[in-house]
């Protein structure tokens, strides 16, 4: 008769030791996972985005209809050498993001600091719904 709970412990080890593997880190390494914060505030929002490596050169930022694009591109790699090991995860090349209607594309910033890419969407202001006072003759 099988035991159960050997076979559920017997599973685990099998997973575990399956994501010890270097085969597992480096597919999920290539896969190449978007790395992004995005936080709203009252003022508008905030996209926080991993870009080592990269230059203002190799960004390009575009807005329309209502969704921003974010390309990032690094500069050639080093053809002639082998690699022994690489962690850092290569920037991912482009993202999309459907922004809300309240975002003012005119007033959108990006600045890049030490491998991060800040862009700021500020919010419309917000206008006060006009009263219209009724006339009676």
């Amino acid at each position: 008769m099988m035991n159960l709970f050997y076979e559920l412990e017997r599973m685990k080890h099998l997973m575990n030791s399956l994501l010890d593997t270097p085969f597992f880190w480096e597919e999920a390494r290539q896969s190449r996972l978007s790395y992004a914060n995005i936080y709203e505030n009252e003022n508008g929002y905030m996209i926080q985005m991993l870009a080592p490596g990269v230059k203002k050169e190799g960004v390009e930022i575009h807005y329309e209809n209502e969704v921003l694009t974010i390309t990032l591109k690094t500069p050639e790699e080093e053809k002639n050498v082998q690699w022994i090991r690489r962690e850092r995860l290569k920037p991912i090349e482009s993202r999309s993001y459907r922004l809300s209607a309240e975002v003012d594309p005119a007033k959108i910033e990006a600045k890049l600091v030490d491998g991060i890419l800040l862009v700021f969407l500020p919010k419309r202001e917000k206008k006060e719904p006009k009263k219209i006072e009724v006339k009676v003759k």
